[in-house]
């Protein structure tokens, strides 16, 4: 048999994911358990849209959003003009309180008809601050350049220019959207120009007053205060007030409105985005399960590996991969005899797999071939310890399957043969091993030995097992010229392998499912324990059921061999 000198230690870092990757998909009920979670959801969701859509053709449709803006421009409108009326009332107490109530203006009528335009056109400036002051926006400062008090003013025709210009270039930024730092920038330098412009008015204003102060009476005689009429301007005030708290409320009841409507369509583009078609969330619920489950196996794949082929085997533990066996189906012309057809379904010897690992380790010449099958899963043990026995029988050798493990009993299930009485019976002193020794055949005109472990009253003590098997397979051994121990891994690991007349030792594993780590200690300990680890068999399959055959003790084998007996 080749050495494993030869096993590359490394591989590529795509070659191992993919391994990965196939060990992932050999999980399919974890995958399809996530997958089937998804599409639960989704259907939960599909009923939640279906509840929506109804609920949908059961509200009534959007009306059109009503327009705000004249309301808008109303309300300003008023506002003004109750800010005018309150200025005008101010000023008409301001004088009367101003005005001696003994004295009277007996100026000419021209210089009378010049202060009193100057009192407007004072009073129409002090309004245009005002406003410019509490609003300071461009109409504001447009007023102030636009009226008539300082519509001859170049400086301010000048500043009114490029208060249009950086107005034109704002709305140009306005259009793109967004915050610029050059939007701001205009907005800043217009700002500065309605402060110069408003510095402008307060200088005309004075300039008025002055003017008005210089048309002082030269001539003064005692006046009546009720010549000021301040009820005049009391009613433009009311009416001013009742014009701006009606314009209020109907642009407060159509605000109402338009927010009422925002939100009914908020509700619909809501359910316009809930109604997704059924199948598109089905389709995307289970592709969605399907590589959350994908992802979630392939990660704890990667936290703990498991064996994905037999070059992964053989570069950790340096022991060869004999063969790979997998279940099948047997073919139908096999199926025609009743002997064929209540044959135990995992036993198939002329399988290319057991008969390759059959030829690893049989030894050269006609020695003794003496083997010691172990593995994490007792079944998958099992089965390979009987096939390579009657592997063993088809080549006209004398074979005798031992099964050492009574806590499994896995060779009574897999042969479909009692499991009383066993090793436990004749450890135990109750039978002898002639009586517990059973023929099972293995095809048209072949058969094997079998002891089964028992499952007798004693306790089931794996040390105790093993000390009988290791005293009668010296004897065993001159009359059978093969013999397969079936054991589990704390009896190898006690010594069972090394007591034997031959050390060697077949591991049996699981592809997709026997942990790396779990093969590289058990290979470890069976050569701490003396064995000799001179292949490893894969498994490609499910678990093979093979629960142990119960039924009535016998006092004896008819089919036992006269060398035993004898």
């Amino acid at each position: 048999m080749p050495t494993t000198a030869e096993f590359r230690h490394q591989v590529p870092r795509s070659a191992w994911m993919a391994a990965r990757a196939r060990n992932a998909m050999r999980r399919p009920v974890f995958v399809i358990a996530l997958t089937a979670g998804a599409a639960i959801t989704a259907l939960v969701a599909v009923v939640t849209t279906q509840q929506a859509q109804r609920a949908e053709r059961a509200l009534p449709p959007p009306a059109a959003r009503p327009d705000t803006l004249p309301f808008a421009i109303t309300f300003a409108t008023a506002s003004v003009r109750l800010s005018d009326a309150e200025s005008s009332l101010v000023n008409a107490r301001t004088r009367a309180t101003q005005v001696s109530p003994a004295a009277v203006d007996t100026m000419s009528p021209a210089r009378r008809a010049r202060r009193d335009s100057l009192d407007i056109a004072i009073l129409d400036l002090e309004r245009l601050i005002a406003r410019a002051e509490n609003a300071p926006l461009s109409a504001s400062y447009r007023g102030l350049a636009e009226s008539a008090a300082l519509k001859g003013d170049p400086r301010m025709r000048a500043l009114g220019d490029s208060l249009t210009e950086i107005e034109k270039e704002r709305e140009a930024f306005g259009a793109i959207g967004g915050v610029d730092p050059v939007f701001v920038a205009l907005t800043g330098r217009a700002t500065e120009v309605g402060r110069a412009m408003q510095a402008i008015a307060l200088e005309r204003r004075a300039g008025l007053q002055r003017d008005v102060a210089s048309l002082a009476p030269a001539v003064v005689h005692p006046v009546d205060l009720a010549s000021i009429d301040t009820a005049s301007r009391l009613l433009s005030l009311d009416s001013a007030r009742a014009g701006a708290a009606d314009a209020n409320r109907q642009l407060s009841r159509m605000r109402d409105s338009v927010n009422a409507i925002a939100k009914r369509e908020a509700e619909v583009r809501d359910i316009a985005t809930a109604a997704t078609p059924v199948m598109a969330i089905l389709g995307a619920s289970i592709l969605f399960g399907a590589v959350i489950g994908f992802g979630t196996a392939l990660v704890a794949e990667l936290r703990r590996p498991r064996i994905a082929d037999a070059g992964e085997a053989e570069r950790l533990t340096m022991v060869r991969v004999v063969a790979k066996v997998r279940p099948r189906q047997r073919p139908k012309d096999r199926q025609r005899r009743e002997s064929d057809r209540l044959a135990p379904p995992y036993l198939e010897p002329r399988t290319d797999g057991y008969q390759l690992a059959y030829l690893h380790v049989v030894p050269p010449g006609t020695g003794l071939l003496m083997v010691t099958l172990v593995g994490p899963d007792m079944p998958i043990v099992g089965v390979i310890a009987a096939n390579l026995a009657a592997v063993a029988a088809d080549e006209a050798r004398n074979a005798l399957l031992i099964d050492a493990d009574p806590a499994s009993s896995t060779v009574s299930g897999t042969l479909r043969i009692p499991n009383d009485p066993g090793v436990l019976d004749a450890a135990a002193g109750r039978v002898e091993w002639a009586e517990v020794t059973q023929g099972t055949p293995t095809g048209r005109d072949r058969a094997i030995e079998v002891v089964t472990s028992g499952t007798g009253r004693s306790e089931r003590d794996p040390a105790t097992v093993a000390d009988a098997v290791v005293r009668e397979t010296a004897r065993l051994s001159r009359h059978y010229d093969a013999i397969f121990v079936v054991a589990s891994p704390q009896q190898v690991n006690a010594g069972l392998a090394a007591a034997l007349p031959v050390h060697s030792v077949v591991l049996c594993a699981r592809i997709g499912y026997t942990r790396l780590r779990d093969l590289q200690r058990l290979v470890a300990q069976v050569r701490e324990a003396g064995g000799n680890p001179v292949g490893i068999v894969l498994w490609d399959g499910l678990v093979p059921e093979v629960p142990p055959v119960s039924g009535p003790r016998r006092s004896a084998n008819s089919a036992e061999p006269a060398s035993v007996n004898g």
